[in-house]
């Protein structure tokens, strides 16, 4: 995710497109990213878009590892896994 830059954004025909290629497989892949279902997507890249190298901020692993965290300590913490099927062990549900 870090390695988006602006270039990545492009407009065509009047539609914004997130076009990147995959490093793993070399494909190159083009998401359309003006469809409304991507708006809030599209209003994030906009918040960090700057005139840096990349669009998001470079993270180490450590940080990520860190964020990963986070997330999943409030998740537990507000019960959203208590009624899981994939916690309850009688597989009740």
């Amino acid at each position: 995710m870090t390695a988006l830059k602006p270039e990545n954004l492009i407009l065509e025909d009047g539609k914004e497109w997130l076009k990147f290629t995959m490093i793993k497989t070399g494909v190159e892949v083009r998401l359309p990213i003006h469809l409304p279902v991507f708006t809030k997507a599209l209003d994030i890249i906009y918040n960090y878009i700057s005139e840096k190298a990349t669009i998001f901020p470079e993270q180490t692993n450590e940080e990520i590892n860190d964020d990963l965290k986070a997330i999943a300590t409030k998740a537990i913490s507000a019960g959203t896994l208590k009624h899981s099927s994939f916690c309850n062990s009688s597989g009740a549900k």
